[in-house]
């Protein structure tokens, strides 16, 4: 009778297997060849080690979600306990983190903050674009003020030059000032004297100074950064930017130094937003300044909507 290879029911198999599962016979091939009993104990093993692994993310997962729920609860103070102390290796490999750390990482005093480098105003600038449209000329508001761009407004002697300026910090600055006039006077000069484009565009760089066509208008820059922004024919996108990054930033400069906590570069962005709306004398008059100099950050934004 032909051997079937079966085992009789009940008697455990001392067959060597083969480590791709098959019975050996005599090995052949030459093939490693473990028992039955040493293959069950290293998938048991594996079993372990993969239980282990599992159970370590696990732990892992909670550890991130712990610490996600601290900074939504907290933020300024998950930023403050970040700095003390080293954060959990869990969050810090987390991808999630890497999104957070750029917004509550860059924690700081509001007085020692710059809000011209912050990546936030130039987001909001951009936000104003999609938004609004900008004013290319100047006109008259309710309260008979100049104003243009993205609600700009124009001191009486902008409006009657026909330009703004911006200081190499990226703040409004005074036409009539020294360094300024001086440029204006150098700018009028050359255009005056030019043949064409070309050749003020020349004169200009022998001058030191920087032109940039900005759809009806230019923008004239110095080398320290210093900017004078010509709305004569009528104001660009680059130009209406320009007016509310510097605005905005002088908002923020008019009421930093009133704010005792840490904020992040997003809070900053939105204080500033909120202060050149209503201006600089309610926001520190106002309790979103009260609750904010208190540290309670999840009171602010029920209170900016007034």
């Amino acid at each position: 009778m032909a051997d079937t290879g079966a085992t009789p029911a009940g008697t455990a198999s001392t067959t060597p297997a083969t480590t791709d599962g098959n019975k050996a016979t005599g090995n052949p091939n030459g093939r490693q060849v473990v028992t039955v009993e040493e293959a069950a104990k290293k998938a048991s093993e594996r079993g372990r080690k993969q239980l282990s692994e599992l159970q370590k993310g696990i732990n892992e997962a909670t550890a991130i979600a712990k610490d996600l729920a601290a900074i939504a609860k907290d933020p300024a103070g998950a930023a403050v306990a970040a700095a003390k102390g080293p954060i959990s290796d869990a969050i810090k490999k987390s991808p999630l983190y890497q999104e957070l750390k750029g917004v509550f990482g860059a924690f700081d005093l509001a007085s020692l903050k710059n809000l011209f480098s912050v990546a936030g105003i130039v987001a909001l600038a951009k936000a104003y674009a999609k938004t609004l449209p900008p004013i290319r000329f100047p006109v008259s508001n309710a309260t008979k003020e100049k104003i243009i761009g993205y609600g700009k407004k124009l001191k009486e002697v902008e409006a009657q030059l026909k330009a703004f300026a911006v200081n190499d910090i990226g703040l409004p600055a005074d036409l009539t000032s020294g360094k300024f006039k001086q440029m204006m006077n150098d700018i009028n000069g050359i255009m005056a004297s030019a043949k064409d484009a070309a050749d003020a565009a020349q004169k200009l760089a022998a001058a030191g100074y920087r032109v940039t066509p900005d759809g009806p208008g230019f923008i004239f820059e110095d080398a320290q950064g210093n900017k004078i922004v010509d709305f004569s024919n009528g104001l660009g996108d680059i130009g209406a930017t320009l007016s509310a990054i510097s605005d905005v930033n002088q908002s923020y400069e008019d009421v930093k130094d009133k704010i005792l906590v840490p904020l992040s570069d997003n809070q900053a962005t939105a204080i500033a937003s909120l202060v050149n709306h209503i201006g600089a004398e309610n926001f520190l008059n106002s309790n979103v300044l009260a609750a904010l100099n208190e540290g309670k950050y999840s009171e602010i934004p029920r209170l900016m909507q007034g």
